[in-house]
């Protein structure tokens, strides 16, 4: 204690005086302030991130179980590990859908090609008629595809047939749309024949639905081409052959060639296409 400081309150008192800062000294929080927003910030971002990555996945794989398929045996739902099979080889560093490992590509017909041919990208699509996932996968999917990449010069497409024997009439749809192919007028054949597909699996009265958009010239011809070609079923054979050489055993599928490889992608939705898609375009 120092001399004069008689009491312990008044030394205590001196100590203090010289702890405060002078007259003119103001606090400043700003910097502080603005270190304190910038980590919320950066921690309401990361959030953020994190919500929409675990978002994006459960819906594309939700999407994906939902969406029909058929195989061999049965149309069904897909099983889980059929809908996340591609999201384990990328989780696991794989940069696509597996490499089929076809050597030899059958050609189709210019009628089931769609785009420039010089596209780099060629997307091959392949399906049953009489397969629910199909009719979906050409009323959703093939749309957007057809905006985004095809008419872009991005993408050609190519519409191959792989009927299922356990659909009494899809072969025989696809030699309807085969026979409107050779009269001009596949694409509107198609869409047709899948628009109204739940009408004719029930009797294979595929003639019927078709005479509803097709011109009675043109559906005369195609009535025709179907009772008498023995040709028609060519590109279908060919298709089927190609599908089995890729590794196909459901529909719908894509065989995605590039750079000289073909790769098989199945189940098959837009927002996985599309992440595939842009990623080999790059």
């Amino acid at each position: 204690m120092e001399k004069g400081d008689k009491s312990p309150g008044r030394w205590v008192e001196k100590r203090m005086e010289r702890l405060e800062p002078s007259a003119g000294w103001q606090p400043d929080p700003g910097p502080a302030l603005t270190r304190v927003r910038e980590q919320d910030r950066d921690r309401r971002a990361r959030r953020r991130r994190l919500a929409l990555i675990v978002a994006g996945v459960f819906v594309v794989t939700g999407v994906l179980m939902s969406l029909p398929m058929c195989n061999a045996e049965a149309c069904a739902i897909p099983a889980a590990h059929m809908a996340t099979r591609w999201w384990d080889s990328i989780f696991h560093g794989s940069s696509g859908p597996p490499a089929t490992g076809s050597q030899e590509v059958t050609t189709v017909p210019a009628y089931k090609v769609q785009g420039s041919p010089n596209a780099p990208v060629t997307l091959e699509v392949f399906t049953d008629y009489q397969c629910p996932g199909c009719a979906a996968l050409f009323a959703e999917a093939v749309p957007m595809l057809m905006a985004e990449y095809v008419s872009t010069g991005k993408v050609k497409l190519v519409h191959r047939d792989f009927p299922l024997q356990m659909h009494p009439y899809s072969r025989l749809a696809a030699r309807y749309a085969n026979a409107a192919g050779e009269a001009g007028q596949y694409d509107l054949a198609v869409v047709q024949i899948f628009r109204t597909q739940q009408e004719w699996s029930r009797d294979g009265d595929i003639d019927r639905v078709l005479s509803q958009v097709l011109a009675p010239d043109v559906m005369a011809k195609v009535r025709s081409l179907v009772q008498s070609d023995t040709h028609l079923d060519d590109t279908v054979v060919a298709d089927t052959a190609q599908g089995k050489a890729d590794g196909l055993n459901q529909t719908p599928s894509v065989v995605i060639a590039a750079k000289g490889q073909r790769h098989l992608m199945a189940p098959v939705n837009y927002g996985l296409l599309k992440s595939y898609l842009d990623d080999l375009l790059k």
